[in-house]
């Protein structure tokens, strides 16, 4: 008998689905793609189950397959020898998105097993910035929010077989639909954007007054609140890419072909051209100046490093370039200091710099 699928552990159980989520399904992968489409009714349940699976290859991206099979295999026998009280009491396994009482209950338990097989399997696993359970935000919309703190990089597979790249001090917040009913996200930071293609769903990132959607394709905005640009570099596909702020009524919109990137300001919506090939080194841990201001510059290693630099005045004619790659804060800092000539100090999270 066909299995009916109505709880998480039916899913996290299901070797196909798993396989399905990481990428190792072939002939079966259309079944998957389409299942939660032709089932909307359970679909809320089968992300829940996705999204833990994609929690564990965002956080350790060697997990190899040897080591997946063996965890879930721990994952099957724990499921069994805990659900075996539960069921003698007359407890059922309820749907985790239903509501009763005891869905925290569940929710922990999944976090927590999995957090133990990882564990033991020789990794460490995170949850701090999963939530099953997603934030509700305006009284009625269900978000799921993914975030990179300040000196962090994070990457993340979304429900829909995308991925996201984000940068030190970016979140990204989509609906608990997506990839079912759209394909909409929130973007405050910087991210590099994958898309898996969907020709019935476009993917649309909201990025200040900025809205860009593709079909499949790959692109970076960088679209920080305090800052007073956004910028969208395209690096395969194509997009559309709408100002949101009205001119005479109209909203402006630019297409774009790999190598141009829309460039928003206070004063204009314009197009250019730039270089993919260092456009998102940030990706590689790679930190890549082309005559950047120096204030800015500094903000951008407050973000990268996760510190505090003493406000300085700054020369406005100190442009920086330079690459850096994977280095530590004080040989960067070095390397700046010797090239403009200033000096540093750093005390834990605190840099005070003297030009």
């Amino acid at each position: 008998m066909q299995k009916k699928f109505d709880d998480i552990d039916d899913f996290l159980e299901d070797p196909s689905f798993r396989n399905w989520v990481f990428g190792r399904e072939g002939h079966r992968s259309l079944y998957w793609d389409n299942w939660g489409k032709n089932h909307p009714e359970k679909a809320p349940v089968m992300l829940q189950a996705k999204e833990i699976l994609l929690q564990i290859s965002d956080q350790e991206e060697d997990w190899d397959t040897v080591r997946q099979d063996e965890a879930f295999n721990a994952l099957n026998k724990l499921l069994d020898e805990e659900m075996s009280p539960r069921e003698e009491a007359g407890l059922q396994k309820g749907p985790i998105v239903s509501g009763h009482r005891g869905d925290r209950y569940f929710i922990s338990r999944w976090a927590a097993m999995i957090a133990l097989i990882v564990f033991a399997g020789g990794g460490f696993l995170w949850f701090g910035n999963f939530n099953p359970e997603p934030t509700r935000a305006d009284g009625e919309e269900t978000w799921i929010i993914r975030l990179a703190e300040r000196g962090q990089k994070k990457l993340i597979h979304l429900p829909d077989g995308s991925s996201v790249a984000l940068n030190a001090d970016t979140q990204i917040k989509y609906s608990k639909a997506f990839g079912i009913s759209n394909r909409e996200i929130l973007l405050n930071g910087e991210a590099f954007f994958e898309v898996a293609k969907d020709s019935l769903l476009p993917f649309r990132v909201n990025s200040g007054d900025l809205s860009t959607e593709a079909l499949g394709t790959s692109f970076n905005i960088r679209a920080f609140e305090e800052e007073s640009l956004v910028q969208v570099r395209l690096m395969s596909g194509k997009v559309s890419v709408e100002n949101r702020r009205e001119k005479d009524g109209l909203y402006d919109v630019m297409y774009l072909s790999p190598g141009e990137e829309a460039v928003l300001t206070s004063q204009d919506f314009k197009k250019g051209k730039f270089d993919p090939s260092s456009a998102a080194l940030w990706k590689d841990g790679i930190l890549y100046f082309d005559e950047v201001p120096m204030e800015e510059a500094l903000v951008t290693l407050e973000r990268w490093y996760n510190v505090e630099i003493t406000p300085v005045i700054v020369p406005e004619e100190m442009l920086v370039s330079g690459e850096f790659k994977r280095d530590n804060l004080d040989n960067v800092l070095r390397s700046l200091g010797y090239s403009f000539g200033f000096k540093y100090d750093i005390d834990g999270k605190r840099v005070t710099i003297q030009f």
